[in-house]
């Protein structure tokens, strides 16, 4: 999510990029205390997608799987009205510069 979208310096996205993460901890640690899933057992590349990783990281156990999905799915959720938010906030701030430039061309004659 750095790579793709304006996070440094970003307000509007800072919220749901500490969220997801701290959601995504509580979540894996409480399955792996209450049983639903193995703990981990090997460490995997942080290049391995996303359910493999889980998969492989619990010794293959495809309930990891499905709480791995669970995750993602609500850190997309959880991402989406911030999104929003701040596609609003980037098109009216375009809309602004674009009334701006026209204010900037300086007439010689």
């Amino acid at each position: 999510m750095l790579f793709g979208y304006p996070i440094v310096y970003n307000i509007s996205m800072a919220i749901p990029f500490l969220v997801v993460p701290i959601m995504g901890i509580v979540i894996s640690y409480l399955a792996t205390v209450m049983g639903l899933m193995n703990p981990c057992v090997s460490l995997v590349p942080w290049t391995t997608p996303v359910l493999l990783s889980g998969f492989l990281a619990t010794g293959m156990d495809w309930r990891a799987v499905v709480v791995q999905a669970i995750v993602l799915v609500l850190g997309i959720l959880i991402y989406m009205p911030f999104v929003k938010i701040n596609d609003a906030v980037l098109a009216k701030q375009a809309v602004e510069d674009e009334d701006d430039d026209d204010d900037d061309v300086f007439d010689l004659d």
